[in-house]
């Protein structure tokens, strides 16, 4: 689901950036996701998805090189899984993971001054 948000995000960061109206964000555990929006240059919106999700998980590989950049990548991404329960709120299999992710994120801090954080995150 996080993944889905940031490739979903990244549509509607371009279509905003090209002067478009973003009307709705849909997330759906079973289905994937969809943005809606009206207006922008579609030969960069449509990309943008793919590279922004892309962008997003580089820069968690070199959030890894990090032990401070860890912490505040897990903080981040500990707060975004939290958030996509909303969505998922009658899905499971989605809440349970996500519950597992959360976890494991605040088990790592506790472990040898959060040094695994740099290889979980």
């Amino acid at each position: 689901m996080l993944v889905i948000a940031f490739h979903e995000f990244g549509h509607a960061f371009m279509a905003r950036c090209t002067g478009g109206k973003v009307e709705s964000i849909s997330l759906d555990p079973r289905e994937g996701g969809v943005t809606h929006m009206r207006g922008g240059i579609s030969a960069l919106t449509l990309p943008a998805g793919y590279l922004g999700s892309s962008l997003i998980g580089a820069l968690l590989i070199f959030c890894g090189f990090d032990i401070v950049a860890s912490k505040v990548a897990s903080i981040v991404l500990g707060v975004c899984f939290l958030l996509t329960l909303w969505w998922a709120r009658r899905d499971w299999l989605t809440i349970v993971t996500v519950l597992l992710a959360v976890a494991l994120l605040v088990a790592c801090w506790f472990i040898k001054h959060a040094e695994p954080l740099r290889y979980v995150v």
